[in-house]
């Protein structure tokens, strides 16, 4: 008999994390230009500010580890706003107008949003599927334009508890099961790994806020 095969991964959430005092540091540094409060339930916040339609950037555990980011280094906006893909292209991603962004969707509203007969799992993006009437009503902005097909992250809170606070506390507010995700970096630049990386991106891009652990950063008005 040949090798047991390999155990398929349960994470991809296997880069670094950012502690307190990084965190910390890092803003204290960029203290004229930044300003934060600390929060107990920092993902309830976003979730209200995405819900607002404000898009945000979070930075949360451990870096996600492949092609997608998943919820730790992300972009988040509101998936029914059209118009938060043309912020997001102009203002902070500075891509092509085509190109699609995606859904994190919580697993449980998997079926509502996603033609899915096999029952398949997709908690690292990298699955396609056909699109149902509800999420071209509420996710159109983290659709393909084209056909309309989505290429969504299934969010579990075994997975994920953290995310997955966030989209439960989004949906109690807007009754929409998802938000659109894209990496939290600017064009041509790799994703964020440091509180440095999160942060210069945040003063050099349209972002309305960042939440940093338990931070939510903001940048100061220009005297």
């Amino acid at each position: 008999p040949g090798a047991p095969a390999p155990a398929p991964l349960t994470s991809l959430y296997l880069g670094n994390e950012i502690s307190d005092a990084e965190a910390e540091a890092a803003l204290v540094e960029r203290a004229k230009h930044l300003e934060w409060t600390r929060h107990e339930d920092i993902e309830r916040v976003a979730a209200k500010l995405i819900a607002d339609h404000k898009i945000v950037g979070r930075v949360a555990g451990r870096m996600e580890w492949g092609a997608r980011a998943l919820g730790n280094r992300s972009i988040l906006a509101h998936p029914s706003d059209l118009g938060n893909v043309r912020r997001l292209n102009a203002a902070i991603k500075m891509r092509d107008y085509w190109m699609p962004f995606a859904p994190s969707l919580l697993y449980e509203r998997r079926h509502d949003y996603t033609e899915n007969p096999r029952n398949l799992d997709a908690p690292t993006m990298t699955q396609a599927f056909r699109s149902t009437p509800l999420a071209q009503r509420e996710l159109i902005a983290a659709l393909h334009p084209s056909d309309l097909t989505c290429r969504p992250q299934f969010v579990r809170a075994d997975q994920n508890p953290g995310y997955h606070h966030l989209l439960s506390c989004f949906q109690e507010l807007t009754g929409i099961g998802g938000v659109l995700n894209t990496s939290l970096n600017l064009h041509g630049e790799p994703i964020v790994c440091s509180a440095d990386d999160a942060l210069n991106t945040l003063l050099n891009s349209g972002l309305d806020h960042l939440t940093l652990g338990q931070y939510l950063v903001s940048k100061r008005d220009p005297e």
